[in-house]
């Protein structure tokens, strides 16, 4: 795999939230080297007061330089606000075609 870095990792999607996408009990790479960037799928951590933590798999709509705003795929006009205090990690969803070193939607395949 040559695009990934070392702590590249998988996770079970859990919720149609971001389906068609991602499909509830499908499972997708996470990649913590990669950039953070706009119209990018992320996870993102959070923590609550008790230290429990909760991911959600949302998409980057927007970088402030207090606020990062997400959207999900089945809600695509509503807007999930988050603190950059509020997050404790963020990784960045890696598609199929960039493990394996493709270069995204440029590629294309004959049917």
């Amino acid at each position: 795999m040559q695009n990934v870095g070392p702590d590249l990792y998988s996770v079970r999607v859990v919720g149609d939230s971001m389906s068609p996408r991602y499909d509830p009990g499908g499972w997708i790479y996470v990649d913590p080297s990669f950039s953070i960037e706009t119209d990018r799928d992320m996870v993102v951590y959070t923590e609550n007061e008790g230290g429990e933590e909760s991911a959600y798999l949302l998409n980057l709509v927007e970088i402030s330089d207090e606020t990062l705003v997400f959207r999900q795929f089945k809600a695509p006009d509503k807007r999930y606000y988050f603190d950059r205090d509020e997050i404790t990690k963020i990784h960045t969803v890696v598609a199929t075609v960039e493990l394996v070193g493709g270069r995204g939607p440029e590629m294309q395949v004959a049917a």
